[in-house]
């Protein structure tokens, strides 16, 4: 038997153990790929639209020169048959549907359903190893809750089936953390751990340097369960977190010089362009708004105006309503879906506020419990969920400019958090059912006369 602080867990077994990952597996797979729960359809079909950058320039390098069909970076394409780099990224996964469709027009759309049904498989069996790793340390039930939170998760089915993105790319360093990051595993799987962590930091900025500093950062998060685990010093655990850092640096920094060399001599671009890329990155981190106008000003003017406040007054205040853009763009985030449990009359969506206020005041009332035992399996866990919930608002705070797509942004809270805080519930079910158990076993029996 396994013992953790949620109760007695039975310690998985090999064919038990692979028959629930399996059933996992398809489980998110049916969700992320066909989306079987019905859940946020139109914005996922809305979300689709960014194929437009993809799908496209497949096509028009298909039958156009092999360097280009191998190196050349997206572009857009403009209704006219004119194209124009879009040169914030790479492109690395325009280059890979590329290199596995065939050569022609006809045969990129025929390829595109099999591209998304590979990109969404590869997310479900991210999430899957994700499990492997739940149901290890704290038995099937902790396991199971966790995988039907994920498959009815919102921003992980809007983004799964886009090919623009490859959603599993968010994830993976994370994953690969919890599977290899184990201080008490042997030097060769910890330096195998940095070796694939800067790789597939790498991948994922060539594919575009959207939600970069919450997928680096995440690895931070199994290093501090594990280290809390192994009684580690905190001083340790830092140093471990920094040198994954500077290795997170390198790749972005690899990427980048990666694709000034792809904008250089694959598209022949001019060295004025490449100073626009700056300036461009500029503007959607420094910036507040990204250039873009903002609806949150007229809110904010309308709710005044409903108070009696006066229009005539609305210059006056207008330049202290744009810092509060931000805030405004942040307590949206929080209304958007993080779970929606389906129906068939009328389903039920959880918002991501509910489970990052929740989680704060679970972490405020067990304080005591947590500082009693900061190496249990459940303490430690709390720790790095609240550590990643720290994570999480990294991207909301480095590009605030870019924060204007609301749309997409909500994916944040993915990243690494509500992976998390799926987990966290389920302890807490865990715990509520032995609770339940334990009161059960106790009841005084009744003696029949």
């Amino acid at each position: 038997m396994q013992h953790s602080q949620t109760g007695t867990t039975r310690k998985p077994r090999s064919r038990q153990l692979w028959l629930f990952l399996a059933l996992a597996s398809l489980l998110l797979v049916g969700s992320f790929r066909w989306n079987i729960f019905h859940i946020e359809a139109a914005r996922t079909n809305i979300n689709l639209g960014v194929d437009e950058y993809v799908t496209p320039t497949m096509e028009l390098y298909a039958t156009g020169p092999a360097l280009q069909r191998s190196l050349g970076v997206l572009r857009i394409v403009y209704d006219n048959g004119s194209s124009y780099p879009y040169i914030m990224l790479a492109g690395f996964q325009r280059i890979l549907y590329s290199a596995v469709s065939p050569h022609s027009a006809a045969g990129v759309d025929r390829a595109v359903p099999y591209l998304r049904s590979a990109i969404a498989a590869a997310l479900a069996l991210t999430f899957t190893a994700f499990l492997f790793v739940v149901a290890r340390e704290f038995g099937f039930f902790c396991a199971g809750i966790t995988a039907i939170l994920l498959a009815w998760s919102n921003w992980l089915i809007v983004f799964a089936p886009d090919l623009f993105w490859i959603c599993a790319l968010f994830f993976v360093p994370f994953v690969l953390a919890w599977l290899l990051g184990d201080p008490a595993r042997s030097i060769r799987q910890q330096r195998l751990l940095a070796l694939l962590f800067t790789f597939f930091c790498i991948m994922k900025c060539l594919c575009g340097f959207d939600y970069t500093t919450n997928i680096c950062a995440a690895v931070s998060i199994p290093f501090v369960y594990y280290g809390l685990r192994r009684a580690q010093p905190l001083r340790t655990i830092a140093a471990r977190i920094l040198r994954y850092g500077a290795l997170s640096v390198l790749a972005f920094c690899c990427a980048l010089s990666l694709q000034i060399l792809q904008l250089l001599f694959v598209e022949k671009i001019p060295p004025s362009s490449i100073r626009f890329f700056f300036a461009e990155a500029r503007m959607r981190t420094m910036s507040n708004g990204e250039g873009m106008s903002s609806g949150y000003d007229n809110a904010v003017l309308s709710v005044l105006h409903r108070l009696h406040f006066p229009a005539a007054r609305d210059a006056s205040i207008a330049p202290y309503l744009v810092p509060l853009r931000p805030v405004l763009r942040y307590i949206r985030y929080l209304a958007m879906g993080a779970v929606t449990i389906p129906s068939p009359f009328h389903s039920l969506q959880i918002p991501i506020g509910l489970f990052v206020v929740g989680f704060v005041i679970a972490c405020w009332l067990l304080r005591k419990r947590l500082r009693a035992k900061p190496h249990s399996r459940a303490s430690a866990w709390i720790a790095a969920t609240f550590a990643a919930l720290v994570v999480s608002h990294l991207w909301i705070v480095a590009a605030n400019g870019h924060m204007t797509h609301i749309i997409f942004n909500a994916i944040v809270f993915y990243i690494p958090f509500l992976p998390m805080a799926y987990v966290a519930f389920g302890l807490a079910c865990v715990k509520l059912r032995d609770y339940l158990r334990d009161r059960k076993l106790h009841r005084p029996q009744e003696v029949s006369v």
